[in-house]
């Protein structure tokens, strides 16, 4: 608000459907409109109807990667707190090193490699990664930034100046 940006929200259980889980069906019409006329999409993760179940949870994530992959969006920015992806946690280990390009492939091995995230009921790092690689393997450009550090989004977004962060490409 403090800039201006014409941000719309969305509330995910009211144009998402899911099955077991994962998205069944989503009415993207909405969004498109409201991009079509100059605004912003705001949404995350939510629950959801499931046909399955009764009701799930849907990540931001799974979220972003399916509108993402809709639109054939030309990329994909997952803010984090960290500067991308490391060979290990950068929070635990200060020795970590930054992974700039990552294939779909590698990122489908880093995931199973990871101790599984237990306070983040949508996966954390973990299931950023997952989703990254699906929309890679599509062909959609991921880029994991860190969005505490400067004018790294903008920078990413806007003027395309190379950023600290990594990029889950297309094997």
């Amino acid at each position: 608000m403090e800039y201006n940006v014409p941000v719309v929200p969305f509330v995910p259980a009211g144009y998402v459907i899911a099955r077991n889980g994962r998205i069944d069906s989503c009415d993207i019409s909405p969004i498109k409109e409201w991009m079509r006329l100059g605004c912003i999409p705001s949404m995350g993760g939510d629950i959801v109807p499931d046909v399955s179940t009764g009701f799930s949870i849907v990540s931001g994530d799974q979220l972003a990667v399916y509108i993402a992959t809709s639109l054939r969006a030309s990329k994909l920015i997952f803010a984090t707190d960290v500067d991308g992806i490391f060979d290990s946690n950068p929070k635990q280990n200060r020795n970590a090193r930054l992974i700039r390009r990552v294939p779909a492939r590698v990122a489908r091995k880093i995931t199973a490699n990871m101790s599984p995230n237990i306070t983040d009921v949508t996966g954390g790092m973990e299931g950023k990664l997952e989703e990254a690689a699906k929309a890679a393997s599509d062909g959609i450009p991921v880029f994991f930034v860190n969005l505490t550090k400067g004018n790294r989004l903008r920078d990413l977004v806007l003027c395309h100046k190379s950023v600290i962060c990594s990029e889950v490409v297309s094997d």
